[in-house]
C-alpha cells in the first residue's frame, strides 16, 4: 500500500506542477493577444460661464446694426468660438444680405469663428459681427434671422502627459494648440 501510496503522492506533485505551469504561462499568453490603452484628459475644476450679450438690432435703409458679443461671467479665462446660422440660408447665398464679420479679432476656421484672445473672467470679446448688409431688397419677400450659437472652453489642458496651454504671453490664442484642445473637446462630447 505504500507503493500505491507514493504513485499518488507522484500524481498529486505531477498535477500540481501542471496546474502551477499553467498559471505561469496563460497570463503570459492572453497579455500577448490583448491590449490596452488608457486616454486621460485633466481639466482643472473652473467656472466657465460665458453668455452672449446683443444690444437691439438698428435697422437702416442698406443695413443692419447687430453687435452680438459673448461676456466671460465665470472665475478663468477661456477660449470661445461662435457659429453663425443665417435662415433661410439661400438669402445670404444668392446675394440678397451679407454678413459684415470682424475679421480682426475673430477667425473663421470650419464652421465657426474663434476669438483669437483668451477672454477673461469679467471681460467681453469684441463683436462677433457689425452688422448685415442688404444687397437686394427685391429679393427679402421673407423674413430672415441671423442666429448666434456660442462654446466655450478652458484655454489650458493635461492630456495623456501632454500639457496643452493656446495662451501666447501677450494674451492672444495659439491657434494650432486652441485648435487640438477643441479636437480634444469635441472628441469627448
Amino acid at each position: 500500500m505504500n507503493k500505491n501510496r507514493t504513485n499518488k503522492v507522484r500524481i498529486l506533485i505531477a498535477v500540481f506542477a501542471v496546474a502551477l505551469l499553467a498559471m505561469l504561462v496563460v497570463p503570459s499568453s492572453y497579455a500577448y493577444f490583448t491590449a490596452r490603452d488608457t486616454a486621460k484628459t485633466e481639466y482643472t475644476f473652473a467656472n466657465i460661464d460665458t453668455e452672449i450679450e446683443e444690444p437691439q438690432p438698428e435697422l437702416q435703409p442698406t443695413y443692419i446694426i447687430k453687435r452680438p458679443s459673448i461676456r466671460n461671467n465665470g472665475d478663468t479665462g477661456c477660449m470661445v468660438r461662435v457659429r453663425l446660422n443665417a435662415s433661410p440660408e439661400r438669402l445670404f447665398k444668392q446675394g440678397a444680405l451679407e454678413l459684415d464679420v470682424n475679421t480682426g479679432e475673430w477667425a473663421k476656421r470650419d464652421d465657426y469663428y474663434y476669438y483669437n484672445k483668451v477672454l477673461e473672467p469679467g471681460e467681453t470679446t469684441s463683436s462677433v459681427i457689425n452688422g448685415i448688409f442688404i444687397k437686394d431688397k427685391n429679393q427679402l419677400t421673407e423674413d430672415f434671422d441671423v442666429s448666434i450659437t456660442q462654446e466655450s472652453i478652458q484655454y489650458k489642458i493635461s492630456n495623456n502627459e501632454e500639457y496643452l496651454d493656446a495662451k501666447n504671453a501677450d494674451g492672444t490664442i495659439n491657434m494650432d494648440t486652441a485648435s487640438r484642445i477643441w479636437e480634444i473637446y469635441e472628441n469627448q462630447r
